[in-house]
């Protein structure tokens, strides 16, 4: 299975180093094929709002970054990792950059799913969702952080109109191995939507 990492841990030194060494290693126990981008070093612009993707230039920004590289990846791809220190239970910055410039993934028009108005998916294949969370602190008054970032990753699932998805929050005093460990089983439970071919129809 294709796998495709975007990750913002090299913004946390060695631990984000540790992290994503992690990742790796389950990805590679479970059989995934995959490719690792930094989005911290990617020329990525914020997104301007302008809604040519939608209409004018269906399904392409009109900013000439890497995220013409990027998003095409994205779509081809059978598992999407975000991989990103938390802040404020979200995601750092440069990793908020990439994903709100996901529009061109959807299309110009509105869908009603499970009760709520989403975009409708431009493409028929949509990955299966990865996040992994960082914490800084491993104290229990950032404990609303990892919350707050695994309630982020189900709604990136939503929107993305994903097949499965999952998230794991690496604390300061998870050891590689426990990482590695909760990876393995997160992925796990989403590889069965991968493997019955539901990425390549996802949900309307």
């Amino acid at each position: 299975m294709d796998a495709l990492i975007l990750s913002a841990l090299s913004s946390a030194a060695d631990r984000g180093t540790e992290a994503l060494r992690s990742i790796q290693t389950a990805l590679s126990t479970r059989r995934h094929d995959a490719e690792t981008i930094d989005v911290v070093a990617a020329d990525v612009r914020p997104c301007r709002g302008c809604g040519n993707c939608g209409l004018h230039t269906p399904g392409r920004c009109t900013q000439d970054d890497d995220m013409q590289t990027i998003l095409p990846r994205v779509v081809r791809t059978d598992l999407l990792v975000l991989a990103s220190p938390v802040r404020f239970g979200g995601h750092c910055y440069p990793m908020k950059l990439v994903i709100e410039r996901f529009m061109p993934l959807n299309g110009p028009v509105f869908v009603i799913r499970d009760g709520e108005m989403h975009h409708r998916p431009r493409y028929p294949r949509r990955p299966a969702l990865l996040g992994v969370g960082l914490l800084d602190r491993d104290d229990p008054a950032d404990k609303g952080d990892g919350d707050a970032y695994r309630a982020l990753i189900d709604r990136h699932a939503v929107n993305l109109a994903s097949p499965a998805h999952a998230s794991v929050v690496v604390s300061p005093d998870d050891q590689a191995s426990v990482t590695t460990r909760l990876l393995v089983s997160a992925l796990e439970t989403v590889e069965p939507a991968v493997a019955a071919g539901t990425s390549l129809r996802g949900r309307r």
